[in-house]
C-alpha cells in the first residue's frame, strides 16, 4: 500500500518520535522511509546554534543529527534491519514550499507523516501552518500527529 513513507521532522524530540512510529508503519507495509528535515531559513536569526554557520554547514549539521537519531533508534530496536531502508533528506528553505511542492514530488510517497503543535480553545483544535499546508496540498495520504505538550 505504501512503498514510500515520508516523515517530516523539525529537530524536536517529538518529531523524532514520529520517525520511530514511521518505522513501525513501514514494517507493516515493507516500505522505505524518507526522513525529511527542512531548515526553516526564517527561524535562523532566533537559533543561536546556527548563527555563525553557512547554509552548507547548517545542512551538514542537520544531516549528521538525523544520522545520529537513525543510529540511536536502530541500536535499541528489535528489528534493526528496518532502519537500513531509511533515506535522509535535508534542505534549507520554507517548509511550506519544499515539503509538498518539491520533495514529495521527487519522492512520490504514498504517505506523509508530520507533527502538529496545537492550540486548544474549547473543543476546537487549530493545526499548525505547515501541517495545514501539507494536508491541503499533498497528493497522497497524510497522517498528522498532534503534540499537546
Amino acid at each position: 500500500m505504501y512503498e514510500k513513507i515520508m516523515v517530516c521532522v523539525d529537530g524536536s524530540e517529538f518529531s523524532y518520535k514520529l520517525f520511530e512510529q514511521a518505522i513501525v508503519v513501514a514494517g507493516r507495509y515493507d516500505s522505505d522511509v524518507y526522513l525529511v528535515r527542512i531548515i526553516d531559513m526564517r527561524a535562523i536569526p532566533y537559533l543561536k546554534s546556527y548563527a555563525a554557520m553557512t547554509y552548507d554547514q547548517m545542512n551538514e549539521d542537520a544531516y549528521k543529527r538525523c544520522e545520529e537519531v537513525v543510529a540511536a533508534y536502530k541500536a535499541k530496536s528489535d528489528t534493526p534491519e528496518r532502519y537500513d531502508r531509511v533515506h535522509i533528506v535535508v534542505q534549507s528553505g520554507s517548509p511550506r514550499k519544499l515539503i509538498t511542492h518539491k520533495i514529495a514530488k521527487d519522492i512520490q510517497p504514498g504517505l506523509i507523516i508530520c507533527g502538529a503543535r496545537t492550540q486548544k480553545k474549547g473543543a476546537e483544535r487549530f493545526v499548525g501552518n505547515v501541517a495545514t499546508h501539507i494536508l491541503n496540498t499533498a497528493e497522497c495520504d497524510v497522517l498528522v500527529v498532534y503534540n499537546d505538550a
